[in-house]
Order: C-alpha cells, then sequence, then structure tokens
C-alpha cells in the first residue's frame, strides 16, 4: 500500500501516457506541419522596440553581459552604505552586498524601514521586485540583534516563522536567507535558518535552543509544533515575527483554516503578554482585570497600559511608566497580488487580523504595464491544442539555442502539462533542447531535481502548471510561453512574472482559445489604458462554465427547431 502510495505520481502518469499515446503523435505530425505558419490569428502588443526588449544574439548580449557586470562592480562598492541607510546593520549590510544583493530595489527602500521599525507590515509589489529580501532583511537583523540567549522565562526559543504555500518556496526562501545568515558571525552567534521537508521533518534539531528563523507551511507548521490540551493549543515556541509569503493563497481556499490558527494562536499570545504588562505596572490582580469594564480591557488588548488610558481609564498614581514596553509578536503580509473584491477579500482579511499594519505597495502592483520597456507581449487566439503546441514551438525557435534562454510553458492543467512534454521531446523544428517537467504528478524530489536543473541550464524549457507561478525566482528566464491561458487575473499577474525580473528583459507569449476571451479581454484592456488588472480580479465566475451552458443552450435550442 505505501509503495502504490509513493508512486502514484508515476502510474498516472504512465497511464495518461499509454491511453493518449495516439493523440500526442498525432499532435507532433500536425505540429512539424505547422511550424513556421501562422496557423493562428495573431496580434501584437508592443512596449518599445523588440531589438531593445530582447537582446539575445551575438555582440548584443555580450555588450549588455558586459555593462551589466561593469554597473555590478560600481554599485557593489556602495551597496553596504546603501543598506545602512534602511536601518539594517553593519554586519547584515555586508552580508548582503556579499550575498549578490549589491543596492536595495525601490520596493526593499520602501518596506525595510516600516519592518525594521517593529510595526505590522504589508508589502504589496509586483512579482521580481525584491520582496523577499524586504522581510528577511530585517527579520534576520531582528534575531541577530536580540540577546540570543537559548531561551526566555517561558523556555521557549525566540522564533521568526515565515509561512509558505509550498515546500518549493519554502526551499528558495530557507536557501536564500542562510546565504545571508552565514555572513553574520559564527555559527554559535548567528541566528539559524531551520526549515522542514514534505513530511514535516526539520534539519537538526530544530529551532530547539536558540533564536532561529522557522520556513515552512502552515499545515507542517501546525503537525510539528502545535499541540492541544484540554481543547487548547499550545506551541514552545516564542513567535517574535509571523511572515504570510503570498498572503493571498495563505488567507483563501485549503490553506486558511491552518493559517488563521496559528494568526489566532500568535495574536492570543500578544494579548497574553500585554495583561502581563498592565498586571506588572499596577500591581492588580487578574481576577481585578478580568472585572474592569470592555472598554478598558479592550484598550488592554490593543497596546497594554497606554491603551487603557486612551479608553478612559485613570492610571493609578503608583504607576511609575504609563507606557511600560512589552514584547509583541510583528505581522509582515507580502504578496505581489492582494486582491480587494468582495466582503470576504483578502485585503479586508489582512486589515481585520491586523488593522492598524502599514501598507507599502508598489508600482507595479496589479498593472503589467510596470513592465513596460521590458517586456514584449504577444497575443494569439487558437482553435486547437495543435495550434497551441505550434505556437509554442515558434516561441521556442524564436529564443533559438544559439541565443540561449530558458522557457517555461504553462499548461491549465496536469494532463495538458504531461501531453505538452511527449509533443515537445518528440519534435524536431527548434526544440533541441532539454525538456523538464512540473507539476504534481512528477515525484517531489524529481520535481526539486528537475527545478534545479532548469536554473543551471543555459538553454531548456520548463513544462509546468501554476505550481511554477507563485514566488519561485528563476533567473534569466527569457520567454514565457501560456500554453493554456490562466484561469484569472491572479494567475495571468504571477506567471508573466516569471520573466522580465529584477529590471531584465522578457517576452510573453499568451495563447489562449473561445474559452478565456472573456477574460483576455478585460486583461487587455488594462494593459492598454495602463491601468491594473484589478477589476479582472472581480470576476468570480468560471468563463469555461458559462460557455459551456451557453453550448448547451444551443444545442437544445437547434433540437426543438
Amino acid at each position: 500500500m505505501g509503495t502504490a502510495a509513493a508512486l502514484g505520481g508515476r502510474i498516472h502518469c504512465v497511464g495518461l501516457r499509454a491511453l493518449e499515446m495516439q493523440r500526442v503523435r498525432a499532435l507532433r505530425a500536425t505540429l512539424a506541419c505547422r511550424v513556421g505558419h501562422r496557423a493562428a490569428r495573431t496580434s501584437t502588443l508592443r512596449w518599445g522596440c523588440a531589438s531593445q526588449l530582447l537582446p539575445a544574439r551575438g555582440t548584443r548580449a555580450k555588450a549588455t553581459d558586459a555593462a551589466a557586470a561593469e554597473a555590478s562592480e560600481e554599485s557593489s562598492s556602495s551597496s553596504s552604505s546603501g543598506w545602512r541607510s534602511l536601518g539594517l546593520g553593519e554586519e547584515l549590510a555586508s552580508s548582503l552586498a556579499g550575498s549578490g544583493f549589491h543596492s536595495p530595489s525601490e520596493t526593499q527602500r520602501l518596506a525595510i524601514p516600516s519592518v525594521v521599525g517593529g510595526g505590522d507590515v504589508v508589502i504589496a509589489a509586483e512579482t521580481g521586485s525584491g520582496k523577499t529580501i524586504a522581510y528577511l532583511a530585517p527579520v534576520l537583523q531582528r534575531l541577530l540583534s536580540s540577546s540570543l540567549k537559548p531561551n526566555d522565562d517561558s523556555g521557549a526559543p525566540e522564533v521568526g516563522l515565515v509561512l509558505c504555500p509550498n515546500i518549493q518556496l519554502c526551499n528558495q526562501v530557507s536557501r536564500v536567507a542562510k546565504g545571508i545568515a552565514e555572513g553574520l558571525g559564527p555559527p554559535g552567534a548567528r541566528p539559524r535558518v531551520v526549515d522542514a521537508t514534505e513530511d514535516g521533518y526539520f534539519e537538526g534539531d530544530g529551532p530547539s535552543a536558540a533564536a532561529a528563523m522557522v520556513v515552512c507551511t502552515p499545515s507542517i507548521f501546525e503537525k510539528t509544533f502545535v499541540t492541544y490540551k484540554a481543547g487548547a493549543a499550545r506551541v514552545d515556541l516564542r513567535v517574535t515575527t509571523l511572515v504570510l509569503d503570498e498572503t493571498d493563497m495563505l488567507l483563501t481556499g485549503g490553506f486558511e483554516p491552518a493559517t488563521s490558527s496559528i494568526l489566532e494562536w500568535c495574536q492570543w499570545e500578544d494579548r497574553q503578554l500585554k495583561i502581563d504588562s498592565v498586571l506588572e505596572a499596577t500591581g492588580m490582580s487578574y481576577d481585578d482585570f478580568v472585572a474592569l469594564p470592555y472598554k478598558h480591557k479592550r484598550g488592554a488588548y490593543k497596546a497594554g497600559l497606554r491603551g487603557m488610558a486612551e479608553a478612559g481609564w485613570r492610571l493609578p498614581a503608583r504607576v511609575i511608566d504609563p507606557d511600560p514596553p512589552f514584547s509583541r509578536c510583528q505581522y509582515i503580509f507580502a504578496g505581489a497580488t492582494i486582491p480587494d473584491y468582495g466582503t470576504k477579500s483578502v485585503q479586508g482579511k489582512i486589515q481585520k487580523w491586523c488593522p492598524d499594519a502599514s501598507w507599502v505597495r508598489g508600482r507595479g502592483l496589479h498593472n503589467p504595464s510596470a513592465f513596460k520597456g521590458r517586456m514584449e507581449q504577444e497575443w494569439r487566439e487558437v482553435g486547437s491544442m495543435g495550434d497551441a503546441y505550434a505556437a509554442l514551438a515558434e516561441a521556442l525557435a524564436a529564443s533559438s539555442p544559439s541565443g540561449g534562454g530558458r522557457v517555461i510553458a504553462f499548461n491549465k492543467d496536469v494532463r495538458h502539462a504531461v501531453e505538452c512534454a511527449e509533443v515537445l521531446r518528440g519534435g524536431r523544428e527548434g526544440l533541441d533542447r532539454a525538456v523538464l517537467e512540473f507539476h504534481r504528478s512528477v515525484p517531489l524530489d524529481e520535481r526539486m531535481a528537475n527545478l534545479e536543473e532548469f536554473r543551471r541550464a543555459e538553454d531548456a524549457v520548463l513544462v509546468c502548471t501554476d505550481a511554477a507561478s507563485r514566488g519561485l525566482d528563476i533567473p534569466d528566464v527569457s520567454c514565457v510561453v501560456q500554453v493554456g491561458f490562466a484561469a484569472s487575473a491572479v494567475d495571468y499577474v504571477h506567471r508573466i512574472g516569471r520573466t522580465a525580473r529584477a529590471g531584465k528583459m522578457g517576452r510573453v507569449v499568451n495563447v489562449y482559445t473561445r474559452e478565456s476571451e472573456d477574460l483576455v479581454r478585460s486583461v487587455r484592456e488594462a494593459i492598454r489604458g495602463g491601468r491594473p488588472v484589478q477589476d479582472a480580479f472581480s470576476r468570480k465566475r468560471s468563463f469555461r462554465k458559462r460557455i459551456r451552458k451557453e453550448s448547451k443552450r444551443e444545442g437544445r435550442g437547434g433540437g426543438r427547431r
């Protein structure tokens, strides 16, 4: 039984290939006939000259690389001072520069001072804008500048907790954090960075002794650290910072229950710390505090003794400090899409959890026009999957092996991703490159190996589903092809954000069918007007479902005639 479960992905994949091999062969033959021809109606939305957008060949590419190297050398000399000006310490600033982060991005310049200040912060900025470092650097700074004592009075180690929706993103975040932490002194004097495997096991002894950064999914955190006694949750960690990376995923769908439980526990701990500070400063008993009017208790829950005074409670004369310090958890929400539609929007949920959070909004939030001058988008309407694969083959030929480049091919589901990979492996027209798969039918270890191979390859195509659209930072992706168009504007924003990252050039080929016409029209109208695609977020209905209903209705009408 265990073996069958472990091989479930492979069994599914092999079965699919056996059932559809005839269809794949037919598609390969069709693809061979269509490459080099425009089988689909094509229109292109260009921002600037294509030669400026895609300097992929020969001398131009070498000149671009030389210019980038020269700029990097010049910026590294003053990079440390750039980070220090944001409130980071000398040691951390030097480590950032040594890890290749020579100067802060615009998003980092806006966000880091707010996070260093200790308040709750929402970092809502476009993909590739540097959100990960914007929260990692201040969290490491907080852990580094703490006493680094093994335990506090409660016996719980201090922890900066980073929650991500999947293991791939956890591994990426922890890898970056470990690289920075290595420059922060000897092993015993620097914050530890620990992450979990898919089974929930942490490296070594986990965050059991000293201050540490823990990177994991909400479910793994619950399974590993949360225990229940008499119906009450207990966590033997002192979480001083809680980060939600890819907030819109963590606060919706299947992730929301576990994430909400962790938020509730952290805020309950905050409340207890504030009550303790009030009891210590005033000398009152807990029973006396419980007997206070609700408005005074609510003030204490919000801001301790100062909150009670603001709510009208008269401070006793024996109180020396009317605003005693108390330790609290800092909440950081990061994401490239923060939808604000509906009564249960992600933005509304953030405001419910942390009403006083400051918002750092990138200029390109929800707005593909932010890529103006760096990204070329091409739109192709097709009538069949054969046409879609032909469009993909043309895109691969355009980023030819002589020019090099990584290409990501997004598919609407696992079945189409498997089929797409089979078609590409059987083709010969400009497809002489590694074809790697990244979706849930590929075992996790093989999936991660494929991702690492894609990162290292100079010329490869990653065939995937939306599993690769969130947060993964893959350098120098020259082209993204939506073989199956995104199901929502949110997915569209994340998919195209895999290219043209960190100021580099990129190209996107959007392949769509009649099923996606409404969504495509809404997105393109927003782009043409230079507006965010936020209006398209509110389209909660399923476009495919609506078209299927229309088709059935037309079919019934025809029968009656």
